[in-house]
């Protein structure tokens, strides 16, 4: 069980060292940038967030209204 559990740290370890962290202070790069990385970033997360809900919330309402759009007419077949 122990063997386990650090073979499972020293993957997410492995795992972590290859994620794109933000850009640290100090490395020569101004506020200015940091900031618009950040915002750059958190806009996406926002937009795909957004797309996934319609995505979803549209299957949805598809599959629970099957008299209305394309679910009808495939079932038809």
């Amino acid at each position: 069980m122990l063997k386990k559990a650090l073979k499972f740290l020293k993957e997410v370890r492995a795992e972590l060292d290859n994620v794109t962290w933000p850009v640290k202070r100090g490395r020569g790069i101004k506020l200015r940038d940091r900031f618009k990385e950040l915002s750059d970033s958190t806009m996406v997360v926002i937009v795909s967030t957004i797309i996934m809900a319609l995505y979803l919330g549209f299957v949805n309402w598809a599959l629970a209204n099957p008299g209305f759009g394309v679910i009808t007419l495939l079932l038809r077949f």
